[in-house]
């Protein structure tokens, strides 16, 4: 997702450069200024759905560091973006990001007027049975029941193109089949062995009477805490090669080329917070900080601009959780700016800035 948003913004960069060196005075016909004008809008309204998407990532941020008034109003800023744009294919990545974002921080009437503005497909879907779920967190019963109603009218509305049925019949499967899931977690078997019937693909509809039979045959008993597992650090290998080994592993991740190639990479294929947590796991604060701020120089120098924000905020909550809250909040700030102004052309004389003045505020 990353490496696709990098390339497009090329692209885009690409089309305004070479627009801005076409002399005015060669005359366009009506079609070829109709084509450029569409172009030109579908490029604007990719910059702004990418806009929209990360900034609801860094209200994530926010989010995490216990900012929830500061990740409201970024949140409610990129919710505006994502609805002004139109529905396909713009409006689904950054309101699914945007709702999850909701979900989050417990804004449940937010992330529903979010997933309300979504196209009737498979992500408005996952978008209210998420609500849901934290609906029944909550004890609640009556939203909960009305959220699956309309998550089933929302699969009865897809449409199926003769040219794509395949594709459209998997999607209501997925659909009715996120459905069913959340009506095994509030233990409503029969509602969902009704749902399942209705599951146009046999595979899916397999897969829906498996999970029904396995949440009915499995005993109701008191969970018990899922104990946390050491991690396999130096593990299996003699007393005297442990103290090696530590030191290897802190060496390793001291590594200026390995950590920049790590960082980079795990931040554009998707896996960054995961790869963060593991780096920062089991070290004292001091050691965490000086981890943070080499990974940190990693991400702000990258090309690749789309990862920044979101792995910026990721840093930032780590920052956070070692005490020190005032340099994520320094961090978030530079990434909810980035995300406002992704994709802007920077501001040169003799190009005026198209992109500077219509920078997200």
């Amino acid at each position: 997702m990353a490496l696709m948003k990098y390339r497009y913004l090329n692209l885009i960069l690409g089309s305004l450069l070479a627009i801005a060196l076409v002399p005015l005075s060669i005359p366009m016909s009506s079609k070829v200024l109709q084509k450029w004008l569409e172009v030109s809008n579908s490029n604007a309204n990719f910059l702004k759905m990418y806009q929209a998407e990360l900034m609801a990532e860094v209200a994530g941020g926010y989010g995490g560091i216990g900012e929830t008034d500061q990740a409201v109003q970024i949140l409610d800023k990129a919710l505006a973006l994502a609805e002004s744009l139109p529905e396909k294919p713009f409006k689904n990545l950054p309101l699914k990001e945007i709702c999850h974002q909701y979900v989050t921080i417990d804004y449940l009437d937010k992330a529903i007027e979010s997933a309300n503005a979504m196209p009737q497909d498979t992500l408005k879907v996952y978008c209210l049975m998420a609500i849901t779920a934290q609906y029944r967190i909550q004890g609640s019963k009556t939203i909960p029941a009305k959220l699956i109603d309309q998550a089933l009218q929302t699969v009865d509305a897809m449409p199926i193109k003769d040219e794509e049925a395949t594709r459209g019949l998997e999607s209501k499967s997925l659909g009715l089949l996120s459905v069913i899931e959340e009506l095994i977690a509030s233990r409503q078997f029969d509602q969902a062995s009704q749902v399942a019937r209705t599951i146009p693909l046999s595979s899916y509809q397999q897969e829906a009477y498996t999970k029904i039979l396995k949440a009915k045959e499995k005993k109701v008993q008191t969970l018990k805490p899922k104990q946390k597992k050491a991690k396999k650090v130096c593990t299996g290998i003699v007393a005297s090669e442990i103290l090696k080994c530590a030191i290897q592993k802190v060496e390793s991740v001291r590594q200026p080329e390995s950590l920049a190639k790590d960082v980079e990479e795990r931040a554009t294929m998707g896996i960054f917070k995961p790869f963060l947590e593991d780096l920062t796991r089991d070290e004292k604060p001091a050691e965490t900080q000086e981890i943070l701020a080499q990974v940190l120089q990693v991400i702000q120098s990258t090309s690749y601009e789309s990862v920044k924000p979101e792995a910026m905020a990721q840093i930032a909550t780590e920052y956070a959780r070692v005490g020190q809250k005032e340099k994520a909040m320094e961090i978030l700030a530079d990434a909810l700016s980035i995300a406002k102004n992704y994709g802007q052309p920077k501001c040169l004389v003799w190009f005026y800035p198209i992109g500077c003045r219509n920078a997200v505020r």
